[in-house]
């Protein structure tokens, strides 16, 4: 009835921050909740901050050695949390409603006694400038105007159209995501690579409800992620692709290997124009072989986010 979900806490030096994260796991009001503490050799004060929280519920993991973000993931997942279901918050983020882990934990089983095999539940983010303190609102665009529905092929028909993807209020099935590799690169995008190759063994949930808060220094994780689609953008699509092969089989050459092309060619013009690669994204409409009216509007938004960048710097 009330399946255990593991909310896992990968934290490297947030003393200023791990407080306000276990305390919003704490409020959940969920009443099979396990919270896992995954501190990758902090240097300050975590440990103490995260000791001073008399709860059960907390499950506290030093490691040793530094081993970085994504290992740390992979750790906690693979190696602490012990529940049926797990989501991943940052040490620097936190949620804002007590209901979440309830209401993903409803629709999941909801949908499931109907017979969809889900595999995962995205809510929605506020995200929070740590530079200016604005806060910004997003929304899954594929719903429209419902409050929430299930969705066959996420990566294939739904993300790219959704603009939207949130791992702090992505909850998944555990013993699928260690089954097909969770975490296997270390990329700054590893989580949306991670669900996007989990959509190819069941289906989503999207749900239109805040959840949480994504706290960012807009600058610096904005020149970050363009560094790395410059550098890897092709490879992560490229491993996709495997991804998919993989999980169709014998069923992917026939079936699903032109629609998995067709959208990683998209998805790659749409992620150039969004991160202002103005001369590159000329170089692939050329390439480009098939029909999509957005090409023009990428054009010009690649050129002003690319004058942007120059301006900056």
């Amino acid at each position: 009835m009330f399946p255990k979900v593991s909310i896992q806490i990968p934290t490297y030096n947030q003393q200023q921050s791990i407080s306000r994260a276990i305390e919003s796991c704490l409020s959940q009001d969920y009443p099979h909740l396990e919270i896992v503490v995954a501190d990758d050799a902090s240097a300050d004060d975590t440990s103490k901050v995260v000791h001073s929280f008399n709860d059960p519920r907390i499950r506290y993991f030093r490691i040793p050695v530094n081993i970085g973000r994504v290992a740390n993931y992979r750790k906690a997942l693979y190696e602490y949390s012990t529940g049926e279901w797990v989501v991943n918050l940052d040490g620097d983020d936190y949620y804002t409603d007590p209901g979440f882990i309830s209401r993903a934990m409803r629709l999941i089983n909801t949908y499931r006694g109907q017979g969809h095999n889900v595999v995962f539940y995205q809510a929605l983010i506020k995200i929070h400038n740590n530079i200016t303190g604005k806060e910004t609102a997003r929304v899954h665009q594929a719903l429209g105007d419902r409050e929430f529905a299930v969705f066959d092929n996420y990566y294939l028909d739904v993300y790219r159209r959704n603009k939207f993807f949130s791992h702090l209020t992505t909850v998944y099935h555990r013993e699928t995501a260690m089954r097909i590799g969770f975490y296997e690169h270390d990329t700054l995008n590893i989580d949306f690579e991670s669900i996007a190759r989990l959509s190819f063994y069941g289906k989503a949930i999207l749900d239109n409800h805040v959840a949480g808060v994504w706290s960012v220094h807009e600058q610096n994780a904005t020149q970050k992620a363009r560094g790395e689609f410059k550098e890897k953008g092709k490879e992560i699509l490229g491993r996709i692709k495997e991804y998919a092969k993989e999980a169709y089989g014998n069923a992917y050459e026939p079936l699903w290997k032109k629609k998995v092309e067709k959208e990683n060619d998209i998805l790659y013009l749409e992620l150039l124009a969004e991160n202002g690669y103005f001369f590159s994204l000329l170089k692939h409409i050329v390439q480009f072989r098939r029909p999509y009216s957005r090409i023009p509007k990428l054009a010009v938004k690649s050129a002003i986010k690319n004058l942007k960048f120059l301006m900056k710097g």
